[in-house]
C-alpha cells in the first residue's frame, strides 16, 4: 500500500471510528433516557405500594377507634359489643380479602357504550357484587408506544385517586389485561356540558356564571394538587345527576413542577407543518351562514387536538404554566356567551394561527341585528384571560379571577348547595339518555386472560404501578355504601 493510499485509509478510518462514537453515544443517551423512566416507574410502584400498605393500617386503626367511640357514646352493652366488634372485623377481613384480589372484566357488566376518543373507548358497566355503576374508560396498549404515553395516563391516574374534591371525577379501579388498561370511573348521568351547548346553543349570562363557576373550583382544585390539565373543553365537564359541573379526562394532565418549552402538546408540532395562510376576520367570519349552518358538534369536532382552547405559550413552544388553564376557561365563557369559539377558522390551520395572532383575531362578538351576547364585565374578564401570559389573570393566584366584578353574588363556598338551572331526570342508575351515542362505532369489550408467562414473554405488555381498587365496605345509615 502507497503512502497516499495508506494516508486516506487513515483518514476514512478515523472519520468512520468518528461517527460510530456520535452513534453510539446518540443510542447511549437514548438507553439512559429509557431506562431512567423505567427507573422512576419502579421507584413509582415500591413508594405507592408500601404508602397503600401503611394507608390501610392507618385507616383500618382509624375505623376500629371510630366503632369503639361509637359504641362507647351509645352506652352498647357488652354483648352488643362482642357482636358488633365481630362483624366490624369480619368486614374488614373481607376488605382485605378484596385488596388483594385481582380485578378483571369478569367482575363487570357491560351495559353500553357512551363514549368514544381517538384513544379508548368508555362503557357504562355494573359490578353486580356491589351493585355499584361506573364508567369504564378502556385504553388499548398498542396505541401507548412510548413511556410518555403511559406517564399520561399515570398522571390520570393520579389525580383521580389523590384528590378529595366535590368538582373533580374520581376513580375507583384500575386495572390491566394484556391488551388493555382500565379506568373504572365515576359514572356522571347528566353526560357533558359539550352536548348541554349544542342543544342551547349559548347560554343566559347569570347561567352561564354558574356553571363558569363550577369550572373555575374544578381547575383550582386540580392546580392544588400540582396539575395542569392542558386540554380544557365542554366535553371534559361531565354533568352529575344533581346537575353540577365536574372535570374529567386528565390524560393531557401535567405536574407543574415537570412542565418545559420542550413538553408541547401534539397540536404544537402540527402548527410548524401547516403553511402560512391569511389571517381571516372573526367578524366576517360570524356573518356567514353557510358557518352556522354547520352542527355545532362538527365545529368542535373538525379541529383535532381542541386547538380552539389551547394557549398561544403552548403552540409557539415557550414555557408555561397553569395560566395555559386560565386561557381555556377564557375560551369557554366566549363559547357559552356567544355560541362559538372566540378563534375558530375554517380549518385547523387557520385556527392555530387565529390563536397564535390572539391580539388581531379577538373580537367582541356582535350580530347583524345588532345584539349584544355579553356583557361589559363578561367581556372584560374574558380579555383578561385571553392576554399574553404575563399580563393574564390568575397567573399570581386564581382569587384574582375569582374576585372579578364578572362574580359579583356568587358565594363560592357554598356553590355546591346552589341548585343549577338544569337538573337531568334520571329514570335509573343505568339511564344514559344524556349521552349522545348516534355516531359511536359498535365495538365489543372483549376480555383477554392471559397467564403470567404471556406477561414474561412480553415485559412491555405490564404496566406497573397501575392496579387500583377502592372498595366499597361500610353502610351508612341511609343503607347505602360507603367508599373507604
Amino acid at each position: 500500500m502507497s503512502s497516499s493510499q495508506l494516508k486516506r485509509f487513515t483518514k476514512v478510518n478515523t472519520k468512520s471510528r468518528a461517527l460510530s462514537g456520535l452513534v453510539k453515544k446518540k443510542s447511549v443517551n437514548q438507553t439512559s433516557r429509557q431506562t431512567n423512566k423505567k427507573v422512576e416507574l419502579c421507584k413509582k410502584f415500591m413508594r405507592e405500594h408500601y404508602l397503600n400498605v401503611f394507608s390501610y393500617l392507618s385507616e383500618r386503626e382509624k375505623r376500629i377507634q371510630n366503632l369503639r367511640e361509637g359504641m362507647k357514646q351509645n352506652k352498647v352493652s357488652f354483648w352488643q359489643k362482642k357482636k358488633k366488634t365481630k362483624e366490624h372485623f369480619s368486614k374488614e377481613t373481607h376488605f382485605l380479602r378484596n385488596r388483594r384480589s385481582k380485578l378483571s372484566m369478569e367482575n363487570f357488566k357491560v351495559i353500553a357504550k357512551i363514549g368514544q376518543g381517538g384513544f379508548s373507548d368508555v362503557f357504562l358497566c355494573e359490578r353486580p357484587e356491589f351493585q355499584e355503576f361506573i364508567a369504564m374508560k378502556r385504553l388499548k396498549k398498542d396505541k401507548l408506544s412510548t413511556i410518555d404515553e403511559i406517564e399520561h395516563i399515570n398522571n390520570e391516574r393520579e389525580v383521580m385517586i389523590k384528590h378529595n374534591s366535590d368538582w373533580l371525577a374520581k376513580l375507583f379501579y384500575s386495572f390491566q389485561d394484556t391488551d388493555y388498561l382500565y379506568l373504572g370511573m365515576e359514572f356522571l348521568q347528566g353526560g357533558d356540558f359539550k352536548t348541554l351547548l349544542n342543544h342551547l346553543k349559548f347560554l343566559d349570562e347569570e347561567v352561564a356564571k354558574l356553571y363558569f363557576s363550577e369550572m373555575v373550583l374544578a381547575v383550582e382544585d386540580l392546580h392544588k394538587l400540582g396539575f395542569i390539565h392542558r386540554d380544557l373543553k365542554p366535553e371534559n365537564f361531565l354533568i352529575d345527576s344533581k346537575g353540577h359541573i365536574k372535570l374529567t379526562d386528565f390524560g393531557l394532565s401535567k405536574k407543574i413542577d415537570e412542565v418545559s418549552e420542550n413538553d408541547p402538546l401534539p397540536m404544537a408540532e402540527k402548527l410548524e407543518k401547516s403553511k402560512k395562510t391569511s389571517i381571516p376576520s372573526l367578524s366576517e367570519l360570524l356573518k356567514e351562514e353557510s358557518f352556522f349552518s354547520i352542527p355545532c358538534s362538527k365545529r368542535l369536532n373538525s379541529v383535532a387536538g381542541s386547538p380552539e382552547y389551547v394557549a398561544p405559550e403552548i403552540l409557539t413552544r415557550k414555557k408555561y404554566s397553569k395560566e395555559v388553564d386560565f386561557w381555556s376557561l377564557g375560551c369557554l365563557l366566549y363559547e357559552m356567551l356567544s355560541g362559538t369559539t372566540p378563534f375558530v377558522g375554517r380549518t385547523k390551520e387557520e385556527t392555530l394561527e387565529n390563536v397564535i395572532h390572539f391580539k388581531k383575531t379577538l373580537h367582541f362578538p356582535t350580530y347583524s341585528d345588532g345584539e349584544e351576547p355579553m356583557s361589559k364585565e363578561a367581556w372584560d374578564l374574558i380579555t383578561k384571560l385571553l392576554a399574553p401570559k404575563a399580563k393574564r389573570l390568575g397567573k399570581s393566584c386564581i382569587s384574582e379571577i375569582k374576585e372579578h366584578p364578572f362574580f359579583d353574588g356568587i358565594d363560592w363556598k357554598n356553590l355546591r348547595n346552589v341548585e343549577p338551572p338544569f337538573v337531568p331526570k334520571i329514570l335509573n342508575q343505568k339511564d344514559i339518555s344524556y349521552f349522545d351515542t348516534t355516531y359511536f362505532e359498535k365495538t365489543s369489550l372483549e376480555i383477554s386472560n392471559h397467564s403470567v408467562f404471556h406477561y414474561l414473554e412480553n415485559p412491555l405488555k405490564h404496566v406497573l404501578s397501575f392496579n387500583y381498587s377502592r372498595i366499597q365496605l361500610f353502610e351508612k345509615e341511609n343503607g347505602n355504601k360507603e367508599k373507604v
